[in-house]
């Protein structure tokens, strides 16, 4: 009887000592998946240095949570200056954000700034090596002629996405951006924008110049679209989300299809915002020029009569950068 009285509690020990041993692995493994989603959502991502000149620059990020963002930054090895969110210093008090634009200024010309992108509470850099900006020199010549870029941002419910930040990029030049209003609007000064090396302001036309932009939602979506500069101001709306990246494509009349009109409706796609160009040959030549709208469809109505027969239709656009026929 002892032997037995012995030996059960003893084996119900050994349980109960390995049910907690395995308890508090799980408990440790769940604590440490917990802590490793916690630092996943709060690193930045996507984070972008642009509106670099003389006086200052932008930095921008997304995070996966709602956190408070910040830039720790200074000459050489200090980071003795922060600077927060451009909407708490307009509303006077901090507060967590999904996007992130930090407008760093009162700098040097020509001079070495690094820094740190402050989320939440913890500081990153590049697996520790700090952000690094040098700023351009100041530029004595008369500034440009005033020129921006300009539109409306809206969520895939039409809500004006208010947060959003539009990054565009011209030929030669750096990053420009902007963040979207409460209203859903945004304005990118073209004219100041810096050639690649800082030295002077870009030249660029004013009307075939392609320019590219990338709106970031964060957790709101994103979008690309490519316009020119003689169709930016206003952009069409953008939808967050929405693809506005399309080839070109006659829907209407296709190949070989007779017309019961002698001055027919021309029906395609292109991108958003693309200018394109319809050149109609037969016993006379018409050319003209339409522009997708935001839906990525173009028309062009025949300004004459066509004679009747056949005629031979030619579409031209310039997307991403390549002549398309």
């Amino acid at each position: 009887m002892n032997r037995r009285e012995f030996r059960i509690p003893t084996i119900l020990g050994v349980f109960l000592v390995l049910g907690g041993l395995v308890a508090g692995l799980w408990l440790v493994e769940n604590q440490v998946q917990k802590s490793a989603k916690a630092a996943t959502e709060d690193t930045p991502k996507n984070v972008v240095i642009s509106n670099i000149v003389d006086s200052g620059f932008v930095v921008s990020w997304i995070t996966d949570k709602a956190m408070v963002g910040f830039v720790q930054y200074g000459e050489g090895l200090n980071y003795d200056m922060v600077v927060t969110d451009d909407r708490d210093q307009e509303r006077g008090s901090v507060q967590p954000n999904f996007t992130h634009f930090v407008t760093v200024k009162g700098l040097k010309p020509l001079t070495v700034y690094r820094f740190k992108v402050g989320s939440g509470k913890q500081l990153y850099d590049m697996s520790g090596v700090a952000y690094q900006v040098v700023t351009g020199p100041k530029i004595e010549t008369q500034p440009p002629e005033a020129d921006v870029a300009y539109g409306q941002v809206v969520t895939a419910s039409a809500e004006p996405a208010e947060g959003s930040i539009v990054y565009l990029q011209l030929a030669g030049g750096v990053t420009a951006s902007a963040m979207v209003k409460n209203t859903g609007s945004w304005v990118i000064p073209l004219s100041t924008i810096r050639t690649a090396d800082l030295k002077e302001n870009l030249p660029y036309d004013k009307v075939a110049a392609e320019e590219t932009l990338l709106v970031q939602g964060g957790v709101m979506g994103t979008s690309e679209v490519k316009v020119t500069t003689g169709t930016d101001s206003p952009v069409f709306e953008i939808v967050l989300g929405k693809n506005y990246r399309t080839d070109l494509k006659l829907l209407t009349p296709i190949q070989g299809e007779g017309v019961n009109t002698s001055k027919p409706q021309i029906v395609g796609e292109a991108p958003a915002g693309t200018e394109v160009t319809v050149e109609i040959n037969s016993e006379n030549s018409i050319v003209g020029k339409t522009t997708a709208g935001a839906d990525g469809k173009f028309t062009y109505d025949v300004p004459q009569y066509l004679a009747l027969g056949e005629h031979t239709l030619t579409l031209t656009a310039i997307i991403d950068g390549v002549v398309k026929r």
